[in-house]
């Protein structure tokens, strides 16, 4: 799969912020730009989570529960940033405006076939519902204002879908037996 070998990939390959921007998105599906725009004020560790203020939709303003590996990436952040973003371009003190340059010279570097960096979001979508996350909720958490927005997202692997149904199976034989 693109995304895992990018991701593998990417540790030895990504330079920084990268790395860090990657990892937030698949771990919370937030679009590039809202990582980018990141400010520490947004960022609630110790409640366990980071606010999105505003964006394209009035769905887009959200609270995101951090993973481990996002509450680590951003700990770090807030010690090892002095500025008030927590992604800062480093020619100026303003939010990083691109990462096409580092995400492209990434790839090549790791000589994977090419993927969008928004792909990330995709994973994350498709990892949620496997992980039998619900619809609804995964809508709540990527800032959509449409459900039929989600399923252009979320791509269960056939696997997926036959693990499902065996399960859907397994729980109708329990309930005979009950």
């Amino acid at each position: 799969m693109k995304i895992t070998e990018y991701l593998l990939a990417s540790h030895a390959e990504a330079s920084q912020p990268l790395k860090d921007i990657a990892g937030i998105m698949v771990d919370t599906g937030m679009r590039p730009g809202e990582v980018v725009a990141l400010r520490r004020m947004d960022v609630f560790l110790r409640e366990g989570y980071v606010s999105i203020p505003g964006g394209k939709s009035k769905a887009a303003k959200r609270r995101i529960p951090l993973t481990d590996r996002v509450y680590e990436i951003f700990e770090r952040r807030m010690q090892e940033v002095e500025s008030e973003y927590l992604f800062i371009s480093e020619i100026t003190d303003r939010p990083i405006t691109t990462l096409k340059t580092g995400h492209m010279a990434a790839v090549r570097r790791s000589k994977i076939a090419y993927f969008r960096l928004y792909d990330l979001r995709h994973t994350f979508a498709t990892r949620f519902i496997e992980a039998s996350g619900d619809l609804v909720t995964l809508q709540a958490l990527m800032g959509h204002s449409d459900i039929k927005m989600v399923t252009r997202y979320a791509h269960p692997t056939q696997q997926h879908q036959f693990e499902a149904i065996r399960r859907m199976q397994a729980r109708k034989s329990e309930m005979k037996r009950e």
